[in-house]
C-alpha cells in the first residue's frame, strides 16, 4: 500500500482512541461545569418529567421549598407543590417543551410549611421532552 493511500487511521492506530480520549475529558468537564452551576445558583433549578414528577432540584429550591431533595425526588409537582389554580400553566409549559418550544411562566409553589411562594420560570423546549 503506498503512503498515500493510507487512511488515518493506518498512520495512526492511536488516533480512534486518542479521540475518544478527548470526547470524554470535554464531556466530564462540561458534566462538572453543569453540576457546578446547578449546585450553586441563586436560582432555583427544577427538573420535572412529562407527569411533572421531580426529577433532580438544586439546593436553592431544596431550601425555599422547605424539603430535603431526598424528599422532593419523585414528588408530583401537582399534587404536591404548584397550587392547584396553576396546574394548566405547568401543563402548558410542559405541552411546549415538549414540542421545542420555550415557555416563561409565573407559578406559585407551596412551601413544607404551607408558605406560597412565587416563581418565575422558563424552559428551553426540546422535542421530545
Amino acid at each position: 500500500m503506498k503512503e498515500k493511500d493510507k487512511t488515518k487511521e493506518d498512520l495512526f492506530p492511536e488516533h480512534e482512541e486518542l479521540d475518544h480520549k478527548l470526547a470524554n475529558g470535554a464531556l466530564k468537564e462540561s458534566e462538572y461545569f453543569y453540576r457546578n452551576l446547578f449546585e450553586s445558583s441563586l436560582d432555583v433549578i427544577v427538573l420535572i418529567d412529562e407527569a411533572g414528577n421531580v426529577v433532580d432540584i438544586n439546593p436553592r429550591g431544596e431550601k425555599l421549598l422547605g424539603y430535603p431533595r431526598s424528599k422532593l425526588l419523585g414528588m408530583n409537582v401537582f399534587e404536591n407543590l404548584i397550587i392547584p389554580e396553576d396546574h394548566h400553566i405547568i401543563h402548558k409549559v410542559i405541552l411546549e417543551a415538549s414540542e421545542g418550544r420555550n415557555s416563561f411562566y409565573n407559578v406559585r409553589y407551596r412551601t413544607k410549611g404551607g408558605e406560597i411562594i412565587h416563581f418565575d420560570g422558563g424552559t428551553e423546549g426540546r422535542p421530545g421532552f
